[in-house]
């Protein structure tokens, strides 16, 4: 057997080193997901910018600062996976995962779609008066 076959299990039966019930630090976790998982998804899209891309660090610190979803301005947490987890958001979706288009939002908002290319909240805007003049 090698290294990679044993792998430490926690008390969920998970990869200890994958749990969000049992990783401490919950927002370098996230911070280390959001970038692998983001840096795929820009390469598979031509994207990615390797000098603008987000870091570890980056995210972190934004993690740190960040107080609430940046649409909603509602709480954010980021150990459950419901409408109040904190996500990693591009503002304008033409660009990929860069320190300068990127903030954090509700998975909520996320899922909404209410961004475009010309970006962000003005967008949200724009989509929520849509909404009222159709009912």
């Amino acid at each position: 057997l090698n290294k990679m076959s044993v792998r430490k299990k926690c008390i969920h039966n998970r990869q200890s080193s994958q749990c969000v019930d049992c990783v401490e630090d919950i927002g370098l976790y996230r911070s280390r997901k959001w970038v692998n998982d983001s840096k795929v998804s820009d390469k598979n899209f031509d994207r990615f910018d390797a000098i603008k891309y987000i870091d570890v660090a980056f995210c972190v610190d934004l993690v740190n600062k960040t107080k609430g979803c940046y649409y909603c301005k509602g709480n954010i947490q980021y150990r459950e996976c419901n409408g109040t987890l904190g996500t990693i958001e591009r503002l304008n979706t033409a660009l990929g995962h860069n320190k300068d288009n990127v903030v954090i939002c509700c998975r909520s908002c996320n899922h909404k779609g209410i961004k475009t290319e010309k970006g962000g909240a003005q967008n949200l805007l724009l989509k929520n008066k849509k909404k009222l003049l159709l009912v």
